[in-house]
């Protein structure tokens, strides 16, 4: 198992929630962004990062950008 960070971008907050989740790979964790992301119709959009802060993939609208130090900023 991996574990994966789970930025979920919701229109009630101003900053994305952080969650950590495990998974198998990264297929298992874009099955675990698409149930996050249908949890709630406050919830715009999911970005999923390694454990180095990598980005991997987002869906939804993803507004929210990994810069190469890791840092989060919102375009």
């Amino acid at each position: 198992m991996r574990v994966f960070e789970f930025y979920i971008e919701d229109d009630r907050y101003t900053v994305p929630t952080l969650c950590f989740m495990q998974a198998t790979d990264q297929a298992h964790a874009l099955e675990l962004a698409e149930y996050l992301l249908a949890q709630s119709s406050s919830h715009l959009g999911v970005e999923v990062c390694d454990e180095g802060a990598q980005r991997l993939f987002g869906i939804g609208s993803n507004l929210i950008e990994v810069r190469r130090s890791g840092s989060r900023t919102e375009p």
